[in-house]
């Protein structure tokens, strides 16, 4: 076939496509579509011209044991197929992304997941619901206590899923309220300690000063501290121990949980904050961090703060969250009409500690004790 035809093939095949595609005949091209023509500003026929830093025979030949595949072309990166038709090199350019544009494809993905999942979840809530006022049974009200578990267990992933990416939008807002800590997080301990009498273990709740008052994000701060304490509970054998501590210095406050867990291995300390972080300890028998504490380190630079991990000289593990002290008006309250619930309504405390809470806790008497979350009261 001549040259011509194979170029009208190329043309019907490849003119159009989305992607830049050129074929090299003898280190001449022969072929170039629209999208390379724009991608690549190309001037003249000679192939060698396109890459900048490797040679031409290197892309094309399979002779090499590595042949290069991702090269650099008018300065971007490009990840290269080649086909070979006829003594025609066919390649087909895909832009490689850069380390953030790929974080933030795999943030899309996850949460298009989480938000596909949303839906089926709260249908499933909904239904247990309806049959929990028919049960009578105590061995039925146990199953489904554990599909209710099993179902907080899978919409909190599916939130934390959707929040890892909304939290790094710039649009998305604190709403700010003024807010006593102290009482805030005592609220939260009151809610926690009688769920976790199975666990044997204990949490203690130290304040250093009772007044120490600032805008934040109530129900943020609150994911906050539920997923550091649901962390540290999952990390602890029975008998240990969890201890919050609320404390200030210098226009900050500081909130730390502290746990006689497992610790985290030296290696493992800067990847704990990142997307797929995995595991403390191999030789434990331990699931991870999964994204909570990503959640938390991305709500603590929300509010201009930070978190560090640290751990203890013995044994466990410290997470400390600092917040600057923002000043405010005891009437600065966000109506709950301006704040929607991320939990639908369901429990926070229930939610956020669903993955180390004995299945009973998720029984009908107490899902309708615990609905609607944290709720302490306020002290100006």
């Amino acid at each position: 076939m001549e040259m011509e035809d194979r170029i009208r093939e190329l043309t019907l095949l490849f003119g159009s496509t989305g992607i830049p595609v050129i074929a090299v005949h003898k280190e001449r091209i022969v072929f170039v579509n629209a999208c390379a023509i724009e991608a690549f500003d190309i001037v003249d026929t000679n192939a060698n011209s396109l890459f900048e830093s490797v040679s031409l025979n290197s892309v094309l030949s399979d002779d090499t044991e590595t042949p290069v595949r991702r090269i650099y072309v008018k300065g971007r990166r490009y990840d290269i197929d080649v086909s070979v038709l006829d003594g025609i090199y066919i390649m087909m350019f895909r832009a490689a992304l850069s380390a953030s544009e790929l974080r933030k494809h795999s943030e899309d993905i996850l949460a298009s997941i989480g938000q596909e999942l949303r839906t089926p979840f709260t249908l499933i809530f909904s239904a247990i619901n309806h049959l929990m006022p028919y049960t009578e049974d105590q061995s039925l009200d146990k199953y489904l206590s554990v599909i209710a578990r099993q179902s907080y267990l899978l919409l909190r992933l599916s939130n934390n899923l959707i929040d890892v990416r909304r939290f790094n939008d710039p649009e998305e807002k604190l709403k700010l309220a003024y807010t006593n800590v102290g009482d805030f997080l005592m609220g939260i301990c009151d809610e926690i300690i009688p769920l976790i009498g199975e666990l044997e273990i204990s949490l203690d709740y130290q304040c250093q000063d009772e007044d120490i008052c600032t805008m934040v994000d109530r129900q943020k701060l609150e994911r906050i501290v539920l997923n550091l304490i649901s962390n540290a509970l999952k990390h602890t054998d029975k008998g240990g121990s969890v201890a919050l501590q609320l404390s200030e210095f210098r226009d900050n406050l500081f909130i730390s949980v502290t746990d006689t867990g497992v610790g985290v291995a030296n290696d493992k300390m800067s990847e704990v904050f990142r997307l797929s972080t995995d595991q403390r300890d191999d030789e434990e028998d331990c699931t991870g961090y999964g994204l909570g504490l990503i959640i938390v380190k991305e709500i603590s630079e929300m509010h201009g703060g930070s978190v560090v991990l640290s751990n203890m000289e013995d044994r466990g593990t410290k997470v400390t969250v600092s917040l600057p002290i923002k000043p405010g008006r005891p009437d600065s309250v966000h109506s709950s009409l301006e704040t929607p619930d991320y939990a639908g309504g369901f429990s926070h405390v229930l939610l956020e500690l669903s993955e180390v809470l004995p299945t009973r806790c998720f029984s009908a008497a107490r899902r309708t004790k615990h609905a609607g979350g944290v709720k302490p009261t306020d002290k100006h």
